[in-house]
């Protein structure tokens, strides 16, 4: 038989090293261990909840006897079971049933107190007598080391209600080839020893004060093991066991549920794996109940019901009813237990989530844009789910679309492929799902039936995944999936990670939610610096244009105020004449600047376009004699127009083209193209990059910084330019090959009744 076997209760062999130890002291105690040839060490020999082999106890018996010189050590040994310190819980016990005569009765259920590997019936029980059988089970070799304890431990029935030591025969003997053994017991019921009554009754009192200094300590430990901050796997595991002292038995199985929904945690004595995962099912189920050979106390108490606890003994083999009692007050301390031991992990739990949530928190707080959020985020999560990679999607609005735009766990070159990942709603019907409950989603490879979905968990390596939307209100940010490689339970939607997952999600929201706002201000204060850079180069501008016409102009005026009978007629025009050209450059720019803000009105009326073309074309080289101004236009070029509008495009285009193009020649063009009357301005200057001639038409645009050394104006001729050929029904554009000069065409529909 092998050590590991459960067939002699810690009571025997902790009754022989305490006999041992009295008889020879230590030394003794060391050598019988030594020559039994067992291999658990005195500390668990002396444990009464400690089991050991059949084998094992009949070595330590041969071993006491040699070390002792005692062949009846056996004997000796049963018959101090009540002067020895030992079984004080089993002695009140039996001494609670009454008589020496209930306790033989009772003897097939005293019997697995001791042994597991033989039955006992009391099938004759007198006044004063009785007649006990004792059968070792098939397997095992009858001894008479055995047979001598037994007689040993039925002699002292008696002595347990104060009276005489019983006699025991022994007349029939397995050893010597009958079926089974039978003990003879004989007792009075009449003390004949002056004070034996009172001795047996101070021995009582001595045995409830021993059981109940032991049940104290014990009461002790359970309290220490309401406030012990251990998981609840080690507080189960020692509640098992601490039943194995409250209640002598063959096996425990302790089975709870200390969350709701959750699987049953098992922990057992006594018994294999496969036994104990069976009954724990049966007791779940409420489909075991007390038997003769089995005992279940709910583990219960106020505050919730957690599970069972059951105690057995090998078929046939029973317990007494204060047993039943034990084993349902340990139950109810273990609840207890349970209750403190589940309250503290919660608590930690808890702890944890806000470490988990603060450190998240902490890093999202100092990310400036939306992407680095983004990755700070999936480099936060796979600890809230314990999964090893994340991806984080966000959402675009304009696009109705999640795109990746960051990640965590994975290779690099898998890490470069997400990045490009986007899909909306007619992907997958996990969008449409997500945006509308905004509720967590557990997604298993094996079973997931969304083909794009499955794609791309199979092309990235993912046994599950548990996706996180982000949003605000029932505006959606974004979602989070958090990764893991292979497949294991689904995790438990506990309070625990309903709080990490919601917490993971807030974080989030107020991050993303965050640097939007930041991202708002940062484009507020650009705008800002922007419009104050405009206002002051605007005002130089403006102030240069108005400063140089106006200066021409006074001291043109102040020449003929203060020297004019000095000047010939002819210089006195040529002044005037000036003058007034002057004013009417003061009065294009502040037209110019006046019509940049308001509606463009237009006063229509058949007109051509040629003649405007040539009348703009001769005041244009008055003003510039140095300008090399080539025109061509047909003979008519009817067009319904505000001729005055027109003829404002044409003196903006001119202009430019002298002051951007200077010393270039310019050629315009006036035509008649179906429909469509044509004017172009070409020359042959620097031109313009492409990526500014649509800027060109913007309010304010200072063509100079297109054309370097050219003389920057306000910065609104053509967008005004624009504003009045839209009016009309028109369009103005402008090609600027490289190196080939700029042109600008205006297209105005044709009038051909004209």
């Amino acid at each position: 038989m092998g050590s590991g076997d459960r067939h002699t209760a810690g009571v025997t062999t902790a009754l022989i090293i305490s006999y041992v130890g009295q008889r020879g002291g230590p030394g003794a105690v060391k050598e019988v261990i030594a020559r039994s040839g067992v291999t658990h060490t005195e500390a668990e020999l002396v444990d009464e909840t400690h089991w050991s082999s059949y084998d094992e106890k009949i070595a330590l018996f041969e071993a006491a006897a040699t070390v002792l010189e005692d062949s009846s050590v056996a004997l000796h040994i049963g018959e101090t079971v009540l002067t020895q310190r030992v079984g004080g819980p089993l002695r009140i016990l039996l001494r609670a049933v009454g008589s020496p005569g209930q306790v033989l009765r009772n003897i097939a259920a005293t019997a697995p107190k001791f042994s597991t590997v033989c039955t006992m019936t009391a099938p004759d029980v007198g006044k004063n007598n009785a007649t006990v059988t004792y059968q070792l089970h098939d397997g095992f070799a009858p001894s008479e080391m055995d047979c001598d304890y037994n007689m040993g431990l039925m002699s002292q029935v008696s002595v347990l209600f104060g009276l005489p030591a019983a006699t025991v025969e022994h007349p029939e003997c397995q050893v010597r080839g009958a079926s089974q053994c039978v003990y003879q017991v004989k007792w009075s019921n009449a003390s004949r020893i002056p004070g034996r009554r009172l001795a047996a009754r101070v021995a009582s009192l001595e045995d409830q004060l021993s059981t109940v200094t032991d049940r104290s300590e014990a009461l002790q430990t359970t309290v220490a093991d309401l406030v012990s901050q251990d998981d609840v796997d080690t507080v189960l595991a020692r509640i098992a066991a601490r039943a194995a002292t409250a209640v002598r038995a063959h096996g425990f199985v302790l089975v709870v549920r200390t969350v709701e929904g959750d699987e049953p945690r098992v922990h057992f004595e006594g018994m294999s794996q496969h036994d104990a995962t069976a009954l724990a099912h049966r007791l779940l189920e409420e489909t075991a109940a007390n038997e003769d050979s089995m005992i279940v106390a709910e583990v219960v108490s106020a505050r919730r019901y957690y599970g069972r606890l059951a105690a057995l003994n090998p078929d046939r083999q029973t317990f007494f009813p204060e047993e039943t009692k034990l084993l349902a007050t340990y139950a109810r301390h273990a609840a207890v237990a349970l209750d403190a031991a589940t309250s503290l992990e919660e608590a930690r739990n808890r702890e944890q989530t806000a470490k988990i949530l603060l450190d998240l928190a902490h890093s999202l707080a100092t990310a400036t844009d939306r992407d680095e959020v983004a990755l700070r985020l999936a480099e936060s999560v796979p600890p809230v789910v314990q999964a090893e990679r994340t991806v984080v999607y966000l959402y675009d609005r304009a696009t109705n679309t999640l795109a990746a735009r960051a990640s965590s766990g994975y290779p690099s070159e898998v890490a470069d492929t997400i990045k490009g990942l986007v899909f909306g709603p007619e992907d997958t019907p996990l969008f449409g799902g997500i945006s509308k409950t905004f509720e967590p989603r557990y997604i298993r490879t094996a079973t997931e039936k969304d083909p794009l979905i499955r794609k791309y968990m199979e092309a990235y390596g993912a046994a599950e995944t548990i996706v996180v939307p982000i949003h605000i209100g029932t505006q959606l940010i974004g979602l989070v999936t958090a990764t893991r490689t292979e497949e294991r339970d689904p995790p438990e939607v506990d309070a625990t990670l309903t709080d990490r997952l919601s917490g993971l999600a807030d974080e989030a929201a107020v991050a993303f939610e965050r640097v939007r706002l930041i991202e708002q201000e940062r484009e507020v204060i650009q705008r800002l610096r922007e419009a104050d850079r405009f206002k002051v180069e605007f005002l130089s501008i403006v102030s240069h244009e108005l400063r140089t016409p106006l200066a021409a102009i006074i001291g043109m005026a102040r020449t003929i105020l203060e020297r004019g009978d000095e000047l010939e007629d002819a210089m006195k025009d040529d002044f005037v004449a000036s003058i007034v050209r002057r004013g009417e450059q003061l009065e294009r720019l502040v037209n110019d600047l006046l019509h940049s803000s308001r509606d463009i009105e237009l006063s229509l009326a058949p007109t051509d376009l040629s003649d405007i073309v040539d009348t703009a074309v001769a005041e244009t080289l008055r003003l510039h004699p140095e300008a090399d101004i080539r025109s061509t236009t047909n003979s008519r070029t009817p067009v319904v127009a505000d001729g005055g509008r027109v003829r404002q495009i044409i003196d903006n285009l001119l202009i430019n083209a002298i002051r951007y193009a200077p010393g270039s020649p310019i050629e315009v063009l006036a035509e008649l193209d179906g429909d469509i009357a044509r004017l172009s301005v070409s020359d042959k200057g620097p031109g313009i990059s492409p990526e500014l001639i649509e800027k060109a038409f913007e309010p304010y645009f200072q063509g100079a910084g297109a054309t370097p050394g050219a003389k920057a104006g306000v910065g609104l001729g053509l967008y005004i330019s624009r504003r009045i050929a839209e009016a009309h029904g028109g369009t103005i554009g402008m090609t600027s090959p490289p190196g080939e000069g700029t042109t600008v065409t205006l297209e105005l529909p044709a009038n051909p009744t004209i």
